[in-house]
């Protein structure tokens, strides 16, 4: 303990003269000695091994991935331009400081005494320090103990040794550790070769790689890059005309041969990184030490997955324009507890690491259809309440009028609100929204809209994309997949939501549990009304628009609903069952309309979306079969009735009602 004092008063002297010095040792001594012993340093930098590489599992115990690739070189086989970008990003007075400054070290003795040390600002010895020894630590003493390991590296290393060793230890995100690692991985060239933008690329990605990674947030990265640019021509590095020259150059970056599971490798650790962030740990530890993550993930179906996205896509792309590259995403979720047991975020994470399973907000369409139902059998509707099917234009107020079709142009003789369901008939939903005897009667249709959008608040959508107005029924709000599967898996689950999750736990290499997660759960639906929307969505496969997947067997209860927007932008088919639920999505990132090429029409919900499901339909069946049924919450029972009138009839389809309601 002795030499860490000695340490202090040393550091004290050099940064601050023996005054300061004497009160900032005093003040932070006793933080010291009630530390643990802190590390000690090798003779050589270089004798640092760097850690083991951190192992993605999945739920079984599988590999995913493995994140934290490093391959050392020495200092003149990195790039001066990378060099020269770091220093003027990260540490102008590298060359010259002791391993941190005094501004710096006055601020954490404050913080300290505060009780919190948010600093940041580390010179990149202290940084270096981090990354080796102090990723886990949430101590208050930690930026001291920071401090202590940098300074004594300072006095024990040549600068050119801390230089490189933190360029070959610094995290570039895609599991990338050193900028060798990055050079390969980004440019496909080692990093003697760097250019000045590419080599400004990456002193922008370590930064926070998952902020400005190259291939997901390519626009971010750009703008990074240049920010990077500019110290160089603040520090006289560049000229003018070589800064302008160099932020004209677009990012060409090189594809990766990680590409059937990278959405998802990709999704999982900038979830890891948010949670370590809001925990006080470093978003980059992951890269930096060796790590056991279990996912929720089931490697079986990802696998299968990833090939029916493809190949479903391939077959709608070849009714399409063949120049215009069609995308496609699918999730499955466990309904009770939220755990994402499969993500396929794209068809090919080279040609877009876009993840259209998370990020892509789009209009479900009929998709949206549950929640409006809910609602309305909430409020005192019955999935018996006749409604009409014909084409009518609707005063909304201030002028204007709504005129609702469904998606074919067909009218047809009246029917019950459970039959329009499962045929998906816009018509029916409008009738049911504005001529609703029964909730004429109650006086319960005014502010309706109001309460169905509050419902899909309460399921996930956000408030700025969902408008309380009569085409909202119609699913003109937007939303992801993955946001999608909650709201499917609440019903389910009988009202009680789940948020997604993807990680169970995170484990060191002794097996010693870091951080650990738990579903997040709380209740938002009525079990009952829950329960009647399940016997919709059950109708929906059965005799309705999913009822194609009967021409696959499947053991258990099933249940889906299709979605398609205006004009063929977006293809939906959702899934529920007793024990997985699934979104299917299908489109263009840039929603332009997906029409068949040389004849009419384009590409639905029945068309896009469902196929996904279908064929990996025998896989879920083997996975995921279990005996028994959707649970039945007390106050339902079930009546065999004439879906066109709504009365009994012996012959009739089994529909689950409200006791009440008899």
């Amino acid at each position: 303990m002795a030499r860490w004092l000695i340490l202090i008063l040393r550091m004290g002297f050099s940064l601050l003269g023996v005054g300061l010095a004497l009160s900032v040792a005093a003040a932070l001594a006793y933080t010291v000695m009630v530390s643990d012993e802190l590390p000690r340093l090798p003779d050589h930098l270089e004798d640092l091994a760097p850690p083991e590489q951190t192992l993605l599992l999945d739920r079984n115990g599988l590999t995913i991935d493995r994140v934290g690739s490093s391959v050392r070189v020495p200092l003149d086989q990195i790039s001066p331009n990378f060099i020269e970008a770091l220093l003027a990003t990260e540490d102008r007075s590298f060359r010259t400081h002791h391993g941190i400054s005094k501004r710096a070290l006055l601020r954490v003795a404050h913080e300290m005494w505060q009780g919190q040390v948010q600093s940041g600002g580390s010179t990149l010895t202290q940084q270096l320090a981090k990354n080796l020894f102090f990723s886990f630590d949430k101590r208050i003493d930690r930026k001291l103990k920071e401090m202590l390991v940098a300074f004594e590296m300072e006095s024990r290393y040549s600068k050119d040794d801390i230089l490189l060793a933190y360029c070959n230890t610094v995290s570039f995100g895609s599991g990338c550790l050193g900028v060798e690692s990055a050079a390969q991985e980004y440019f496909d060239k080692p990093a003697a070769r760097l250019t000045r933008s590419e080599a400004a690329v990456l002193v922008g990605v370590l930064n926070a790689p998952g902020r400005y990674h190259p291939r997901v947030n390519a626009q971010r990265c750009l703008q990074k890059r240049n920010e990077v640019l500019a110290n160089l021509l603040e520090t006289g590095v560049i000229t003018r005309e070589e800064y302008e020259r160099e932020c004209s150059l677009s990012l060409d970056v090189h594809k990766t041969s990680r590409s059937r599971h990278g959405h998802l490798r990709e999704q999982i650790l900038t979830t890891l990184r948010k949670e370590f962030a809001a925990r006080g740990l470093d978003p980059e530890a992951l890269a930096y030490t060796s790590l056991i993550v279990r996912t929720t993930i089931d490697m079986r179906l990802q696998e299968v997955a990833a090939l029916e996205v493809e190949r479903q896509c391939a077959e709608v792309q070849s009714k399409l324009d063949p120049s215009h590259p069609l995308e496609g995403a699918f999730v499955a979720v466990d309904p009770y507890t939220g755990e994402v047991l499969a993500m396929v975020g794209g068809r090919d994470f080279n040609q877009s690491a876009f993840n259209c399973a998370t990020g892509g907000n789009r209009q479900p369409g009929s998709a949206f259809k549950p929640i409006f139902y809910y609602t309305v059998l909430r409020e005192g509707g019955s999935p018996l309440d006749m409604c009409s099917n014909s084409t009518t234009t609707y005063d909304i107020g201030f002028g204007q009028s709504w005129t609702p079709q469904n998606w074919d142009l067909s009218q047809g003789p009246g029917m019950t609100a459970i039959k329009g369901m499962m045929k998906s008939l816009n018509v029916v939903a409008a009738h049911m929204l504005f001529n609703n005897d029964h909730l004429i009667r109650e006086g319960r249709r005014d502010g309706l809209l109001t309460t169905i959008r509050e419902t899909a608040i309460d399921l996930g959508f956000n408030p700025a994309t969902i408008e309380a107005v009569p085409s909202m029924i119609l699913g003109t709000g937007t939303i992801s997949p993955l946001q999608m599967s909650t709201v499917y898996s609440t019903f389910v689950n009988q009202g009680t939501r789940s948020d997604p999750m993807m990680v169970r736990r995170v484990e060191d290499e002794m097996g010693r549990v870091i951080v650990s997660f738990e579903p997040k759960q709380r209740q938002v639906l009525n079990p009952v009304e829950s329960y009647l929307v399940l016997d919709m969505l059950k109708g929906a496969v059965r005799q309705g628009t999913g009822q194609s997947i009967n021409s696959v067997p499947f053991r258990g209860e099933l249940g889906g609903k299709t979605g398609t927007t205006n004009d063929y932008r977006d293809s939906w088919f959702c899934s529920v069952s007793p024990t997985l639920v699934t979104i299917s999505w299908v489109g263009y990132l840039d929603n332009m309309p997906m029409k068949y090429r040389g004849r009419p029409g384009g590409v639905t919900g029945g068309t896009g979306g469902l196929p996904i499901f279908r064929g990996l339909l025998p896989e879920i069946d083997r996975l995921y079969y279990r005996d028994g049924g959707f649970r039945v919450p007390q106050g339902i029972h079930f009546r065999n009735v004439d879906l066109d009138t709504g009365h009994e009839s012996p012959t009739g389809v089994p529909v689950a009602l409200r006791m009440i309601d008899y």
